[in-house]
């Protein structure tokens, strides 16, 4: 479930970052564009928080099985 959720927030996402530019880009006036992006950049920003928040707990925490052992851990 939340892997299909963070689909669809991903989809949501790259739909509002897509209609950014394009008003950007076909915009006549700068002052309308920056007004005609400002809820598309908010659903964005909301988007990718919440696809933030659906990673598990444990993909933040490092994994120190992999590294090499620094000087101060060598057997001398």
């Amino acid at each position: 479930m939340k892997t299909m959720l963070a689909i669809l927030l991903g989809l949501v996402d790259l739909f509002c970052v897509c209609l950014i530019y394009y008003r950007l880009f076909t915009s006549q006036s700068p002052g309308l564009a920056i007004l005609s992006i400002l809820l598309p950049m908010a659903i964005a920003f909301v988007a990718a928080f919440l696809i933030g928040r659906l990673v598990p707990e444990n993909a933040h925490k490092n994994d120190t099985s992999s590294v090499a052992p620094t000087l101060r851990h060598r057997d001398a």
